[in-house]
């Protein structure tokens, strides 16, 4: 078995530096979470065929693994006090990209009761309360068929389309959301970060939004609910002047499974 190891990520922009002298093979990026945090020092492997990639999460919960066969991988993720995290991704020629979400494992519990919700009939009725919700409060709720007929593939720039939203670039790697209704209440915060809040699969994302974002293209979501002013926010929202609900097509559910 051809192995590659990669002992730490001190550095993210010259990993994605270093992936772009493989052209023609496929990149992965990704970002491990817990309770909408990031977590460092994650082991992460990818199994296809007889090839293996392993990386561990920096500081800030990422990974990167480049020069990958197409194909389907394998996604392994551990660390010491998460249940492991087993999923198969679908990687191309290019930019793939995941959000593992993962989960506490408990140590001691009388009985365990798993129940899935992936059936299409559980999915609509998720919708309809996307739906509900975003018509309660005002908000507006993009579906599957508007977010398939879109020209953008990747859900930051879907995001930049939406009248009153704007996507900005900072730098080459670092981008901004902000909303025309939401002032911004730090003056040294020119995007108007303080002001969004993102929750993935109905977890909210404490740290850098936009990490989260650009990690995931508009294939991997199932709806996107985007509420615009603080007359609109959901009551889990809390704080903030504006909301942005992603809920993919695994679906809270789907993210992970035990071996």
């Amino acid at each position: 078995m051809r192995s590659r190891h990669v002992a730490g990520m001190a550095s993210f922009v010259v990993l994605l530096a270093a992936a772009d002298s493989h052209f023609g093979e496929g990149r992965l990026t990704g970002l491990v979470l817990a309770n909408g945090f990031p977590v460092p020092g994650v082991a992460v492997s990818a199994r296809h065929d007889s090839d293996e990639v392993r990386v561990v999460t920096d500081s800030a919960g990422r990974f990167v693994m480049f020069a990958l066969e197409p194909g389907e991988w394998v996604l392994s993720v551990r660390r010491l006090g998460y249940l492991p995290y087993v999923d198969s991704l679908q990687v191309g020629e290019g930019d793939a990209g995941t959000i593992v979400q993962l989960t506490p494992a408990v140590t001691e519990v009388d009985t365990v009761r798993v129940i899935a919700r992936g059936t299409v009939a559980d999915r609509l009725a998720d919708f309809r309360d996307h739906e509900r919700r975003a018509r309660a409060f005002g908000g507006r709720v993009y579906d599957r068929d508007a977010l398939h007929h879109a020209d953008e593939a990747k859900l930051t720039d879907f995001l930049n389309r939406i009248p009153g939203v704007k996507v900005s670039q900072l730098n080459p790697i670092e981008r901004t959301v902000s909303f025309a209704r939401c002032p911004n209440p730090n003056p040294f915060d020119l995007a108007g970060r303080d002001t969004v809040r993102v929750f993935v699969d109905g977890v909210r994302v404490h740290w850098e939004p936009m990490e989260v974002l650009s990690t995931l293209s508009v294939a991997d979501v199932e709806a996107l609910e985007v509420y615009q002013g603080m007359s609109q926010l959901p009551p889990e929202v809390g704080d903030g002047c504006s909301a942005i609900f992603v809920w993919t097509r695994r679906g809270p559910g789907k993210r992970g499974k035990s071996p």
